[in-house]
């Protein structure tokens, strides 16, 4: 056996971490079967939404909190478009189709609300310089560095905003301890699910 030296976990995947964030995403598009996989695994764990129990000694304190928690959850991102339990399903749908989910606080109007962020949003402000998230020397993360994106469909990498990690939640599965994203959740069964789809095609030409 013959044996090279291999990279870090961040090294290793971001040159990898795009384009396999993409074939996701097509496949969510395009593909029945990766789709209902998706939705079934979202539906299981997401389900009808989680809700708040506060269980003080306090009952007075507890509905309050309560109260307070239904009314945020009816809508609690900057844009006013989604309610907690569809940002709770969105978020985990990112997590298993771009292998992060970022979700960051942000303030306006005196109001403290939600904001996700999709995989691809994470960048840097020059491609191929690193993946969006900057960490200390022990690799906690210090900031994110979020870009929204420009009418051609793409980031603009040229309105990236910093974002500090106390104000961000990043929800990613840990491929190495020294990766600090994450990757597609099932990008092993991709090359199956091409040929399954090749042989469905076969199968159609030939009837």
């Amino acid at each position: 056996l013959s044996f090279v030296r291999d990279l870090s976990g961040d090294g290793a995947l971001d040159s990898t971490r795009e384009s396999l964030v993409a074939i996701s995403r097509r496949l969510m598009r395009n593909n029945p079967i990766y789709r209902g996989i998706i939705g079934r695994c979202v539906s299981y764990v997401v389900g009808g939404g989680f809700g708040l129990q506060a269980r003080t000694g306090n009952p007075a304190w507890n509905e309050k909190a309560e109260t307070l928690w239904r009314e945020f959850w009816e809508a609690p991102t900057v844009d006013g478009t989604m309610s907690g339990q569809r940002l709770e399903s969105l978020s985990f749908q990112e997590l298993l189709v771009g292998g992060d989910a970022f979700i960051a606080f942000v303030t306006a109007e005196g109001q403290t609300k939600l904001q996700i962020f999709e995989s691809e949003q994470c960048v840097t402000r020059t491609r191929n310089s690193d993946n969006g998230v900057v960490v200390d020397s022990l690799g906690r993360p210090i900031k994110y560095m979020f870009a929204p994106y420009g009418r051609s469909g793409f980031v603009s990498r040229s309105k990236i905003s910093d974002f500090p990690a106390k104000d961000t939640i990043h929800l990613f599965d840990h491929e190495r301890p020294s990766a600090s994203r994450g990757v597609p959740a099932l990008q092993s069964s991709f090359a199956m699910l091409h040929r399954i789809n090749d042989i469905c095609d076969a199968e159609a030409v030939a009837l």
